[in-house]
C-alpha cells in the first residue's frame, strides 16, 4: 500500500511538521488505529492526536487552525455541543473532515492534564519536549482489549435483549417502522454485538475481539456465523423486519449460551421461551397486511451445540391443523398462494405436522414429482419451538413417507440455517440452480434412504 493509498500517513506528517515547529505545543501523542501495529491499514483511517500545549485558550479561539492542513468539508467541536458533559482536564477537541476525505481529530490539553494521565489504548509519543507524558505501557495498549464478562454484565445483556425484543414486535405490529427499527437496529443489535464479542473470546482467548461497534466482526467469526449476522439486517419491508428480528434472536441465543457455558453462567432459558412465545403471538395477530417472512427450519450457527428432540411427535395433518399452521406461518394465511398449496398437500396426504406439549410446532410437505423423485418441498418451524429437534424430527418423518430410495430437497444459498440442518441430517449437495432468485442460488440436496430405515419414525406409516 503506497502513501497515496494511506492518506492518513500524509496528513500525520503534515500535522507533525507544523506542531513540531510550534513551540507552544510541548508534546504530541498519536492514538487510535494508526498507533496500533496490529490494526488493519486502509485509506479510511483517521489521525487521532493529543497535543499538550501551554495555552489551551489560544488554540480554542483559533478557529482557522484546522485549515492549515486543507479545506474542511465539515468541522465539529464536540465539547461545545449542548448535551456535551463538562470536561475535567481543561482541554477541548476539534474534529475535521477535509474535502480530500482525510480526517484529523485533535485534542488540546494543558500541562496539568498529564498528572495521573492514562493512555487511551495503543499510543505513540511522537515528541515530548519536557518529559510530561507518561510512557505508554502494555496495560495501556490492552485497555480496550476484550475482557471476560462479569455475571452482572451477562445477566444485564440477556435481560435487556429479551426485554426490548417485544418493543420491536409491538412496533412492527402497529406498522410503526421507525419505532420498531430503532429498537431492533440500535438496542438489540448492541446487545447482540456484546454477546458475539464474548462468543469470539470463547473461541480464542487471545483474540483481539470484534472491534468498536463490531467493526472487525467479519474477520472474527466464521462464514456461517457471518451469514447469520447478515440475516439480522432488513430493508423497510415489515415482513423482512420480522425475519430480521427472528434472525437476531436466534443468533443472540447461540452467542450468549456459548458464553454462558464457558464462564459458568446460567442462561435465562425461561425468559427466552416466554418472550419468543409472545413475539410469535404478536406476529400472528399482525393486521398490517404485510406477509412476515422468517427462515424455515431450526436457525443455528457453528456457535451452537446439538440438542436431541424431546417430546416431539409427527403425524399427518388434519383439517383443523391448517388453522394452527396459519398462526405459526403468516405466509400461510387464508387466501394466500401457500394456503392453496397446503390444501393440496393435505388432500394428497403429504402434509405432516410436528407437535409438542404446546401444540403444533411446525410442518413439512412432501411431493413426488421432482423428476419422478420424492422431494421435501417445505419445512417450517414456529420461532418459539426452535432448537428442540422439531426440524430434524420432521425431516425424518418425511423420509418415512417416501416412495423411492432417495429424498431430494433444496434451499437458497442464503439460508445457512437450513443448510446446517440438512448437513446434520446426513444430506449432501447434489447441485446448484442459478437464476431462480437473482443473486441467491438454489442448492439441491439429497439423501439415500436405503441404508437409513432405522432412522425413520415408526409412528408415521407410509402411504398405501
Amino acid at each position: 500500500m503506497t502513501l497515496a493509498d494511506r492518506p492518513a500517513d500524509g496528513l500525520l506528517a503534515e500535522v507533525l511538521a507544523h506542531v513540531g515547529a510550534d513551540r507552544r505545543v510541548r508534546a504530541a501523542v498519536l492514538s487510535g488505529s494508526l498507533a496500533d501495529p496490529a490494526a488493519r491499514r486502509d485509506r479510511f483511517q483517521d489521525v487521532d492526536l493529543l497535543l499538550v500545549v501551554d495555552d489551551v485558550d489560544a488554540f480554542r479561539t483559533d478557529v482557522a487552525w484546522p485549515r492549515r492542513f486543507g479545506e474542511p468539508a465539515i468541522v465539529q467541536r464536540p465539547d461545545e455541543m449542548p448535551a456535551a458533559p463538562p470536561r475535567t482536564d481543561g482541554g477541548f477537541t476539534v474534529m475535521t473532515l477535509y474535502r480530500d476525505d482525510r480526517r484529523l481529530d485533535a485534542t488540546f490539553v494543558p500541562r496539568s492534564a498529564m498528572v495521573g494521565f492514562r493512555h487511551d489504548g495503543p499510543s505513540v509519543v511522537l515528541f515530548d519536549r519536557d518529559g510530561l507524558v507518561p510512557a505508554p505501557g502494555a496495560a495501556d495498549a490492552a485497555r480496550f482489549a476484550p475482557r471476560p464478562p462479569t455475571l452482572a454484565d451477562f445477566e444485564a445483556c440477556c435481560n435487556e435483549f429479551w426485554w426490548v425484543a417485544p418493543y420491536v414486535a409491538k412496533g412492527l405490529a402497529r406498522g410503526a417502522l421507525a419505532y420498531a427499527r430503532l429498537h431492533l437496529d440500535h438496542v438489540l443489535r448492541g446487545e447482540l454485538l456484546r454477546a458475539l464479542g464474548w462468543a469470539v473470546q470463547v473461541a480464542d482467548d487471545r483474540h483481539r475481539g470484534i472491534g468498536k461497534h463490531g467493526r472487525d466482526l467479519r474477520q472474527a467469526v466464521d462464514e456461517p456465523t457471518w451469514r447469520a449476522f447478515e440475516a439480522t439486517f432488513a430493508d423497510a419491508d415489515l415482513g423482512r423486519s420480522w425475519a430480521a428480528l427472528w434472525a437476531m434472536a436466534d443468533l443472540f441465543h447461540e452467542a450468549a449460551t456459548r458464553a454462558a457455558a464457558r464462564y459458568g453462567f446460567a442462561y435465562p432459558e425461561e425468559d427466552e421461551r416466554h418472550v419468543r412465545a409472545h413475539l410469535a403471538r404478536v406476529q400472528a395477530r399482525t393486521v398490517s397486511g404485510e406477509a412476515p417472512e422468517r427462515p424455515a427450519g431450526a436457525v443455528r450457527t457453528t456457535l451452537a451445540t446439538s440438542r436431541d428432540a424431546v417430546g416431539v411427535t409427527c403425524r399427518p395433518a388434519e383439517p383443523d391443523d391448517l388453522v394452527a399452521i396459519a398462526v405459526l406461518d403468516p405466509d400461510a394465511r387464508p387466501g394466500s398462494e401457500r394456503a392453496a398449496r397446503l390444501a393440496a398437500w393435505h388432500a394428497a396426504g403429504d402434509l405432516l405436522v410436528a407437535e409438542t406439549t404446546d401444540g403444533v410446532a411446525g410442518y413439512a410437505a412432501l411431493e413426488h414429482d421432482f423428476f419422478g423423485r420424492d422431494f421435501l418441498a417445505l419445512l417450517v418451524v414456529a420461532p418459539d419451538r426452535r432448537r428442540r429437534g422439531v426440524g430434524r424430527t420432521l425431516v425424518r418423518s418425511v423420509e418415512g413417507r417416501c416412495r423411492g430410495p432417495r429424498l431430494f430437497t433444496s434451499t437458497n444459498a442464503s439460508n445457512v440455517p437450513m443448510q446446517r440442518l440438512l448437513a446434520r441430517a446426513g444430506y449432501r449437495r447434489s447441485g446448484v440452480v442459478d437464476d431462480l432468485d437473482p443473486g441467491d442460488p438454489e442448492i439441491v440436496y439429497s439423501r439415500s434412504l436405503a441404508s437409513s430405515a432405522g432412522d425413520r419414525p415408526a409412528s408415521v406409516p407410509a402411504r398405501g
